[in-house]
């Protein structure tokens, strides 16, 4: 019984390593089919800037172009993290310190003499969208939701 099970248990791992192996060709084709496809309309991939970020385990060394191209567990994109793991919390702090920011940059105004109405406004516009940027993404919590 125990030599079935580890037969098993053997081919399971075999199947997975296959299956990883195949991903990292089909992710290694891909990104030589995207620089090949961008060169031809006159574009090229920045290897400085470029990123990989995957949720297989071990996936090895892309290269394109003979550069190796970083692997990373999560990675910021129009001023939001990306990432496989829920880092709702971590983006709300950074949002939450960027809305104060922008408080106070806004201090002159916001402590002058005009109208609350006015200045209700200038808030609205200016500091709530920093405040909310990208949280339509966000899977939050009420407490979460609070701090904001």
């Amino acid at each position: 019984m125990r030599t079935k099970t580890r037969t098993k248990r053997e081919q399971n791992r075999i199947t997975t390593r296959t299956k990883q192996e195949q991903n990292f060709k089909d992710l290694q084709e891909m990104a030589e089919d995207s620089r090949r496809e961008s060169l031809l309309m006159g574009l090229s991939i920045n290897l400085a800037k470029t990123k990989v970020m995957t949720n297989i385990k071990n996936l090895g060394t892309l290269n394109l172009d003979g550069e190796k191209i970083e692997q990373v567990e999560d990675n910021k994109y129009l001023e939001q993290t990306l990432s496989f793991e829920n880092k709702t919390e971590k983006e709300i702090k950074i949002r939450r310190a960027n809305g104060w920011k922008f408080f106070w940059a806004q201090k002159t105004i916001l402590k002058s003499k005009l109208k609350l109405k006015s200045k209700i406004k200038i808030f609205e516009s200016t500091i709530i969208p920093v405040l909310t940027y990208g949280a339509q993404t966000w899977a939050t919590t009420k407490k979460q939701i609070g701090k904001i």
